[in-house]
């Protein structure tokens, strides 16, 4: 049941039909400019839509999304359960905006669901913990838990009042099934879990906010993705898509990039993509258990495995073409498995042993790449020439060792010769192949980027080709230096780069310097917020930065006339 929504859905609207048009409905200046934009003329039309479709128009927000759905919802309302059987799919869709989506079941689904007092508590989306305490209060089905009191229940365990609240909300669909003789039935305890029932659920993640197929657990992982997306909102909803590469064919965007286009900070992008993640882990685990214990059983008998193989293992990741396997894989698999964490920074590697951490990872790839110098060899002798070197002499080591370099992507070079693999160091040019990926990165952008954006990039999709260095800022600063020597990039800002094809001026490498070729290039003299909006469009630089430089130049270079605007100095 949605919270909140009676005053939206009172009084029922009359007259409505599949010939109506948009523009005769009650809705909002907003909400109207939006489906229209679609070329959404009629109520039929209007039926076929996926919520998820509209948040993604700008300015269209849940405000809008449930108006739209209380004139579905009482559209539906005056049909007949055979005609309903064409909207199924609207109301599958819609589900989690109505304010009574139980009205659209037919009576056989009502009393499976709601009237049966044998329906167990077991089969209610709730915690581990949450069940085993109603175990431990002798509740077994909803009949039991409607004689109970709310105070008792909260006995008998860490109970807050969420979860009452929560309980309330079963219970109310309860007794709105049995009618008028609730209150007969259950004359002391009703009252009482009515008044927590009036209170709305918080947020819109609860497992009893979703389609059917999403709390009998029935729903594939691309239909719960896709659920959980409509109901997270159309900000947070990009965030994680974005962040993840959840788009087929996209790749994972850095905090960075994101940030830019939404105009949030790094930290308040990554706590975002960070709570969406653990929210949805969370709908996971409560209606797909079967895939934690897929996950446990997988990873038991196997030391280090890539995504793909851990897709071809368990099927029941993939989303079928709805949305990228392995980045939806990369995203679930450590919030629902504790115990399985990924050890390179991309996330293609995963395991379940405790000592095969990234610290391991980042050892073995460069105590391997010390013995391959050079030369070649096979994969048994370089896993067991490594694995001494950085001391660990466990059968299991050695294997992880072995699984590692085998996985590596664009490290080393495997060929194989009869029965035996042999393994040689990747012989391109690293400086080369780091200058490609940073003009590619900032084309793609198509803005000036920083060092630091790009070498993290760099360090979450392709780390092979991280410089060897002591510390973080010596291998910034060297990915700089390959930049700054390379005539397609130009000087943009503090450690900032752009390309020279969007109109850099050649010898530019300060504010100051691209004032003073700004000055002469006009002819004329400019004031300083006309200097500010020019060098803006090129430079990422602050004002203040722009008015310190001039008044390093001021009297050498640049100069200002009686009207207060500046000039340069021939």
């Amino acid at each position: 049941m949605s919270p909140g929504l009676d005053h939206v859905v009172k009084p029922l609207r009359s007259g409505l039909g599949p010939d109506t048009l948009i523009v005769d409905l009650d809705l909002s200046v907003r909400a109207f400019a939006r489906v229209d934009k679609l070329g959404i003329k009629t109520l039929d039309q209007l039926t076929s839509v996926d919520p998820a479709v509209l948040l993604k128009i700008p300015g269209f927000g849940n405000k809008s999304l449930y108006h739209v759905a209380s004139v579905l919802e009482d559209y539906l309302r005056t049909l007949s359960f055979s005609e309903l059987a064409k909207y199924s799919r609207t109301v599958q869709y819609w589900w989690p905006y109505m304010s009574n989506p139980r009205a659209f079941l037919s009576p056989r689904e009502v009393k499976i669901e709601v009237d049966d007092p044998k329906w167990t508590i077991q089969n209610l989306p709730l915690s581990n913990r949450a069940l085993a305490c109603l175990a431990a209060a002798a509740v077994n089905n909803l009949d039991d838990l409607a004689q109970r009191f709310p105070a008792e229940i909260r006995s008998f365990g860490p109970f807050g009042k969420k979860f009452l609240i929560e309980l309330a909300h079963f219970l109310q669909e309860y007794f709105d099934s049995i009618g008028p003789m609730s209150s007969n039935l259950y004359p002391k305890t009703h009252e009482a879990w009515m008044r927590y029932a009036q209170k709305p659920l918080s947020g819109r993640s609860a497992v009893t906010d979703y389609p059917k197929r999403v709390r009998e657990g029935t729903a594939s992982l691309a239909e719960l993705l896709r659920y959980f997306l409509a109901a997270q909102g159309s900000k947070k909803s990009e965030i994680l898509v974005r962040r993840f590469g959840l788009t087929p064919g996209a790749r994972p965007q850095t905090l960075a990039a994101i940030g830019r286009d939404i105009y949030l900070t790094r930290e308040r992008i990554r706590q975002i993509s960070s709570q969406s993640q653990k929210k949805f882990a969370k709908l996971v685990r409560r209606t797909r258990p079967d895939l934690v214990r897929s996950l446990l059983e997988y990873f038991s008998p196997v030391s280090v495995a890539t995504i793909s193989e851990v897709l071809d293992g368990i099927p029941e990741l993939t989303c079928h073409g709805l949305f990228n396997d392995a980045a939806c894989a990369r995203m679930l698999i450590g919030e629902l498995s504790p115990g399985v964490h990924p050890i390179d920074p991309p996330k293609c590697l995963w395991t379940s042993i405790p000592s095969v951490t990234p610290d391991f990872y980042a050892e073995v790839v460069r105590t391997a790449k010390s013995v391959l110098h050079g030369i070649s060899l096979d994969l048994d002798t370089l896993a067991v020439k490594t694995s001494r070197r950085i001391r660990r002499y466990d059968e299991c080591d050695i294997e992880s060792v072995k699984k590692i370099i085998e996985k590596i992507p664009d490290v080393f070079i495997l060929e194989l010769s009869g029965e035996v693999t042999i393994v040689s160091p990747v012989s391109q040019n690293q400086p080369d192949r780091r200058k490609a990926f940073a003009y590619d990165y900032i084309k793609e952008q198509g803005v000036p980027i920083q060092i630091s954006e790009i070498f993290e990039a760099m360090q979450e999709t392709e780390p092979a080709l991280l410089p060897e260095s002591p510390t973080l800022q010596s291998a910034k600063q060297s990915i700089k230096s390959l930049i700054e020597r390379d005539e397609r990039f130009a000087w943009a800002g503090m450690s900032t780069f752009g390309l020279r094809e969007w109109g850099y001026e050649s010898g530019v490498t300060s504010i100051g310097a691209a004032a003073v070729h700004l000055l002469r290039t006009a002819g004329e003299s400019l004031t300083f917020s006309e200097l500010e909006g020019a060098l803006s469009q090129l430079y990422k630089v602050k004002p203040s930065s722009i008015r310190a430089a001039l008044k390093a130049e001021d009297g050498k270079r640049v100069a200002k006339d009686t009207e207060g605007k500046w000039f340069a100095v021939r």
